[in-house]
């Protein structure tokens, strides 16, 4: 038989932890972070990384993220990527 869990306590327990683990390593000198690269003009996309960020900066994580819009070639792209 499934067992029911409480999906929000145990997110907000994982986001407890991982503010202690950033802190300390923050201590130490090293900063963890999320870079991310958003392709293209997808609103949805854009909303699902929104979110992301949000969930770095409650945990102490640095974010980082840049766009690259559909109408570039995708060679561009990986020219940009290798820089």
């Amino acid at each position: 038989m499934g067992k029911i869990i409480d999906g929000k306590a145990i997110s907000a327990a994982i986001r407890e932890e991982m503010k202690d683990e950033v802190a300390a390593m923050k201590r130490e000198g090293i900063t963890p972070g999320l870079a991310v690269v958003l392709v293209g003009e997808d609103p949805a996309s854009a909303i699902y990384v929104r979110n992301k960020e949000r969930a770095c900066d409650n945990v102490g994580l640095y974010s980082w993220c840049t766009g690259w819009m559909r109408k570039r070639r995708r060679r561009s792209f990986y020219r940009w990527w290798k820089s």
